[in-house]
């Protein structure tokens, strides 16, 4: 089997990096204060620390552990620690030069102090730094806790497997993916405006006059005959019913129990084992709530994401769909909404009510994850995690 290698375009941009590093080395081993006086190595600083920080860094990284680049590569501004030595090296003496460094600014253990302090009551967190778990409190993973809309997460994973399998397109009518019975028994009315109504559109919650949940005895003839106001008005409306529609349509276009589906494509290449779920009275999969998970299995989920589909180095899912879902698809109050995905500062985040948190955190290259049950809505919990695990005042 064929080796394979980096593209041109990796080799080089790790010239450049390399090149902008040995300049620098050479510049303060003459001179420990050369890259205050000259703006260009100034530039140069910030172009690697830029570089060091991204994502394209991780994706370099990777293929020097497995050994795709050229032996004669020269690669040093891969060497984790080599560069971090640097910038230790020239730190706090250019107060111009950005750069954050998370090791120092978390706080993990008076996070947990205010949780104690303030007898909130989360089960487990988890925060992970490049991939590596860090830092854990509570129980994370002994006992499964209900991650009621966090559910949507993974409905919206099931979706981009599909996808990947070219089984559904989310550009196409939900109508597509449904039953003749089933759209037999809609109005008239409801067929024409349904053909308008994509899965993509469902996905992002831009379908208006929902109730928040699916009602009744036969969910989906209810959740098919709700009037729909403004058809193609596309704004943001939370509603329970549009992640359940999603799951029904999964389940059809795959031909399987969306459960049975998820626990082989998803569950088991994870390793998560059978986590409890709910069916609605139909019998489909509830893709909008009512799972339950470990601290642990959510951070895996989580870590799914922030590899961009990959776990411990196995595709799952494709990286296309991981930028299209956490990416912002429609406006809100919150900043922004994808695949059933909440927007989060630079990130991205999975949120289930009561503190159901996942913080996907790129740029800083962090995963958080809490479970809790907290139902009033002060942000106190949220807030102590950005001062002390972000460094945000």
């Amino acid at each position: 089997m064929k080796q394979q290698v980096a593209n041109k375009e990796i080799i080089n941009r790790i010239k450049q990096m390399e090149s902008y590093f040995n300049i620098l080395q050479k510049a303060v081993s003459k001179d420990k204060d050369a890259i205050e006086k000259d703006d260009v190595l100034k530039e140069y600083m910030q172009v690697l620390i830029r570089y060091y920080e991204s994502a394209e860094w991780k994706n370099d990284y990777k293929f020097e552990e497995k050994g795709f680049l050229p032996a004669d590569l020269k690669r040093g501004i891969l060497s984790e620690d080599g560069f971090w030595n640097f910038l230790c090296e020239v730190e706090g003496k250019h107060s111009d030069i950005e750069h954050k460094n998370m090791d120092d600014i978390m706080n993990f253990d008076a996070f947990v102090s205010d949780i104690k302090k303030n007898d909130w009551n989360v089960f487990g967190v988890e925060v992970y730094k490049r991939g590596h778990l860090i830092h854990s409190y509570g129980d994370t993973t002994t006992t499964r806790y209900p991650i009621y809309s966090a559910t949507k997460t993974i409905t919206s994973i099931a979706v981009g497997l599909a996808v990947d399998e070219g089984k559904i397109d989310i550009n196409k009518s939900i109508l597509d993916y449904l039953p003749a019975d089933v759209i037999a028994q809609m109005g008239e009315t409801q067929v024409k405006t349904y053909k308008d109504i994509t899965i993509k559109r469902l996905l992002t919650m831009s379908v208006s006059g929902y109730p928040f949940r699916p009602e009744g005895e036969n969910w989906l003839t209810a959740s098919l005959n709700y009037t729909i106001p403004n058809a193609n008005k596309l704004e943001f409306s939370y509603s329970n019913v549009s992640a359940y529609l999603v799951g029904v349509a999964v389940s059809h276009a795959v031909g399987e129990d969306l459960y049975q589906y998820l626990h082989r494509k998803l569950f088991e290449p994870l390793g998560i084992i059978k986590p409890p779920y709910e069916t609605c009275p139909d019998g489909y999969f509830y893709g909008a709530s009512k799972m339950e998970l470990t601290v642990h299995e959510l951070s895996k989920i989580g870590l799914l994401l922030y590899h961009g589909g990959c776990y411990e180095d196995k595709r799952i899912l494709s990286e296309e769909y991981v930028k299209e879902a956490t990416s912002v698809q429609q406006m809100n109050q919150e900043g922004g909404y994808g695949y059933f995905i909440w927007k989060y500062r630079d990130g991205f985040s999975i949120n289930g009510k009561w503190k159901q948190k996942c913080y996907i955190l790129p740029k800083e290259e962090l995963v958080i994850t809490y479970l809790a049950h907290i139902e009033d809505d002060t942000p106190d919990l949220k807030e102590s995690m950005e001062k002390h695990i972000l460094g945000i005042q």
